[in-house]
């Protein structure tokens, strides 16, 4: 993978990090590097109003300035309710509402591309600790006798 690539997928990856920070569902990541002669990945998310689109818009584009030193190129569907999209360069990132999401099908369309795996793991635990052998208690000595 290029070094131009390679700085797109974790810009993707950062992205889709800070839109699920917004609630944002369904959140997917498709290598379109070989259907598409304009970016290296899409970015796709689900939101449920238009409070939630415009707060997972303004945290990308803001994370992405301050994280990464990024602007979106381009932006398109600032008039619309349903829809909004932010161009990177090599990525392109969409946030719909359910109905436009499942009217301009667009995971159809990237069907067969990859995905990017984005979610962090989690840490992996450290083997437990066995807790340490309880001494035995001394019993009290009965009195002696004198």
């Amino acid at each position: 993978m290029n070094d131009n690539r390679l700085k797109f997928r974790k810009l993707a990856a950062a992205a889709a990090r800070l839109a699920d920070s917004k609630k944002a569902s369904d959140i997917r990541i498709y290598d379109i590097a070989d259907k598409s002669d304009a970016a290296y990945f899409a970015l796709i998310a689900t939101v449920e109003s238009q409070p939630q689109m415009r707060a997972v818009e303004d945290e990308v584009s803001v994370g992405l300035k301050r994280a990464e030193g990024v602007h979106a190129l381009h932006r398109d569907g600032l008039l619309s309710r349903t829809w909004k999209v932010m161009d990177y360069g090599g990525l392109v990132v969409h946030v719909f509402e359910p109905s436009a999401r499942a009217f301009y099908a667009l995971d159809k369309l990237y069907d067969g591309c990859g995905q990017v795996d984005w979610e962090a793991k989690p840490a992996r635990r450290p083997a437990a600790k066995k807790a340490p052998a309880k001494k035995a208690q001394a019993k009290k000595a009965a009195p002696r006798k004198k």
